[in-house]
């Protein structure tokens, strides 16, 4: 499977003259050598009344990557984190959405046998 790459201002550039001079999504794909699917859902999302602005567009994608929660990657820190709340009596459902309020991360609660962890 291919790895997905994001859109760059240039290529948002393009589509915006390209959809201006009144070529196809399939054209402009083809002509990006991207997805035809792609390019539909990039017009879906970020066009307004106005119409298709690569430059709105770059700003809509960077705000939605900053709010995105992030998953992280165990690490002492965290651990230190967690238990100091257990030691404090915190149910896990408390500490995970303390976490993810706190700091937008997301630690996962695994159910074992006889407790949440």
């Amino acid at each position: 499977m291919a790895k997905y790459e994001q859109l760059k201002a240039e290529e948002r550039h393009y589509i915006q003259v390209q959809r201006q001079l009144g070529f196809s999504i399939t054209a402009i794909a083809k002509a990006l050598n991207r997805p035809k699917s792609t390019i539909s859902r990039e017009v879906q999302r970020n066009t307004s009344e106005a119409g298709y602005c690569f430059l709105a567009a770059q700003k809509l994608v960077q705000m939605r990557h900053t709010m995105k929660t992030k998953v992280i990657r165990w690490t002492e820190e965290i651990a230190w984190e967690i238990t100091d709340r257990l030691l404090k009596k915190w149910s896990p459902e408390q500490i995970v959405d303390d976490l993810r309020t706190k700091n937008n991360i997301v630690v996962p609660i695994v159910q074992t046998k006889n407790s949440l962890i």
